[in-house]
């Protein structure tokens, strides 16, 4: 998911069974969640749940249509920097409505 601003949202989900579900993710090692891009200043930030020291995500699939390809939802956590990049930035409100491709 992109915003106008250049910034880049990657949802992962490891539990998803191919049905609406509320996921809420506590496990700080667990790679689900969301994942978010900033461009800034000619480079990229990369923010990863994971990094954060206390972490709880939590992904909504309101509906999922496996005929259209079709997934919508809300989302919502704190990502932190990695590397240099100390800063958290807390995801609110997320909502996504958008055709999936299923990546093995």
């Amino acid at each position: 998911m992109n915003s106008s601003g250049g910034s880049r949202v990657v949802i992962r989900l490891l539990e998803f069974k191919k049905a609406p579900a509320r996921f809420v993710i506590t496990d700080a090692n667990s790679p689900s969640g969301p994942y978010y891009t900033e461009a800034a200043n000619g480079r990229f930030l990369y923010f990863d749940p994971r990094a954060c020291s206390s972490n709880n995500r939590t992904v909504e699939i309101s509906a999922f249509n496996a005929s259209q390809h079709t997934i919508s939802g809300t989302f919502s956590g704190t990502v932190c920097g990695t590397g240099s990049n100390t800063r958290a930035v807390q995801l609110t409100n997320g909502q996504f409505n958008l055709p999936y491709a299923e990546v093995q």
